[in-house]
Formats: structure tokens, C-alpha cells, sequence
């Protein structure tokens, strides 16, 4: 685990997986919305297996730290939506902005810092995107249709538009199918 500032003077944990080498690029993986949960870790150390210093921060410490849920029951998925439905959206792309400074500065980084979404995390790397000047690539697995995709409601200039990698869920394919950075 790491603890990470955010902007406005807080603290939040996240999940932190080193490579082998103890060295390599970046890599926030955003979760979903069942907190930084035993998948979530799992993405982490798959990364972290293929050289990257991987991340997941908390998104919902603002409002219960360290919640960790699963997809396996009613009150699981009621939990997580309540979770969602109370998420300050703006703060959450501020902490996941703070996410990457804070691996572009790691000493185990090598500066480097890409960026991963699953389901809500996926949602919220398009703001982060836009937000994150410095920031050339990032992959998602955004929830349901959002207009910050393409056409005339998207914030996304033509050119992030073509660096942004994103894969849509498909007719009976897993939520998490087919993310790559």
C-alpha cells in the first residue's frame, strides 16, 4: 500500500505493485465500483508482472476508506451503487490525477505514467484525461454510453481522441474483457 496527497490536502490509500526490477513506468489502474477489491489488486500485480509500478488508488476514502466489494450479492451490488451515486465525481478525477503525479514522481518510476479504467474507473479516465495535461495514452472501460467518447458532447480534442484507447463491452462478454494501455 502507498499513501497518497491529494490536491485539497488529504490522504487516500492505494493498492501499490512493484516489478520484479523494482523499476519501469507507471501504470494507475482505476476501479471499479466495488473499491480496490481482490480483482483490482489482481490487475496491479498483472501489470506490475510485466514491468510496470502499478497503482490503484481508493476513489471512495472521501467517503468510506478502504471498502472492498465484490460483484457476488444483491447487497455487494446496492453497496457499490450507493458508493457510486454518492462519489464526488470532480474530486475523484482530482484523486486520480494526484494518482499519477504521484507515480510520475515515485523513485521506482521511471517517469513514465499511463493510465487504466475499468467500468467507473473507465468513466472517470476520460476527465482525468482531459485533465491531465502531461498525459499522452490512456486506456478505458467506460460504463454504458458517454458522450466524452465522440461527437458533439465529447471534451476530447481530435488528437487525445485518437490516443485514447477504449473497448466497449460487447453482447455476453465480461465487464472487464480486452483492456489494454
Amino acid at each position: 500500500m502507498a499513501t497518497l496527497k491529494s490536491f485539497d490536502g488529504g490522504e487516500f490509500d492505494a493498492y501499490m505493485a512493484l516489478p520484479a526490477s523494482g523499476y519501469g513506468p507507471g501504470i494507475v489502474v482505476l476501479q471499479e465500483i466495488f473499491g480496490v477489491n481482490e480483482y483490482m489488486r489482481t490487475v496491479c500485480d498483472w501489470y506490475a508482472s510485466h514491468g510496470f509500478v502499478a497503482i490503484c488508488p481508493d476513489l471512495f476514502w472521501r467517503q468510506e476508506p478502504g471498502i472492498q466489494l465484490t460483484d457476488r450479492s444483491e447487497a455487494e451490488w446496492q453497496k457499490a451503487f450507493s458508493l457510486y451515486q454518492g462519489l464526488d465525481e470532480a474530486k475523484a478525477v482530482e484523486d486520480s490525477a494526484a494518482a499519477v503525479e504521484f507515480l510520475r514522481k515515485h523513485p521506482a518510476g521511471n517517469g513514465r505514467v499511463g493510465a487504466v479504467g475499468f467500468c467507473l474507473g473507465g468513466n472517470l479516465i476520460l476527465s482525468t484525461r482531459c485533465a491531465e495535461r502531461n498525459s499522452r495514452r490512456a486506456g478505458c472501460k467506460p460504463a454504458g454510453h458517454d458522450s466524452r467518447l465522440s461527437g458533439s458532447g465529447s471534451r476530447l480534442r481530435p488528437s487525445w481522441r485518437r490516443a485514447l484507447r477504449c473497448r466497449r463491452r460487447g453482447i455476453g462478454e465480461p465487464a472487464n474483457a480486452g483492456i489494454l494501455c
